[in-house]
């Protein structure tokens, strides 16, 4: 199914970002017929429909994917999102967090990182604990 819907959905960031590809797409796409073996829409008459909505990561995340995802239901009510990225939201998770980042803000410091025989091992000690624990 994922091969079948490739064409009518966002590309990647990489293969995007400074292109016109776009960002956010909205697809209507005709069931296929019960009576096809091939999965073909038949004589297009079909009264059943999919929607395929993709959106490019360097546009929104998960939660503001879902949030407009969400404005396309009848009855919805339609907001504006507010674009501005809210820099201080990292400083505010590790301050929550106690001052210990999150396993993602380690692999990301990690990748920016000088590659040093310490940092690595301390590393790999962060994700060998944390992969024990239930």
């Amino acid at each position: 199914m994922v091969k079948s819907i490739e064409p009518v959905c966002c590309k990647t960031t990489k293969s995007s970002v400074g292109r016109s590809e776009p960002l956010w797409l909205v697809t209507l796409l005709p069931a296929p017929d019960d009576d096809d073996d091939d999965g073909s829409s038949g004589d297009g008459d079909s009264t059943c429909y999919a929607v395929v909505v993709s959106a490019n990561h360097s546009l929104l995340d998960g939660h503001g994917f879902y949030r407009l995802h969400n404005m396309l239901s009848e009855g919805a009510k339609v907001e504006r999102l507010d674009p501005v990225r809210r820099k201080e939201v990292p400083g505010r998770m590790l301050e929550a967090a106690g001052g210990e980042p999150s396993l993602v803000q380690v692999r990301s410091d990690f990748e920016r990182a000088p590659k040093s025989p310490s940092f690595s091992s301390s590393l790999e000690r962060v994700f060998v604990c944390s992969a024990a624990v239930p």
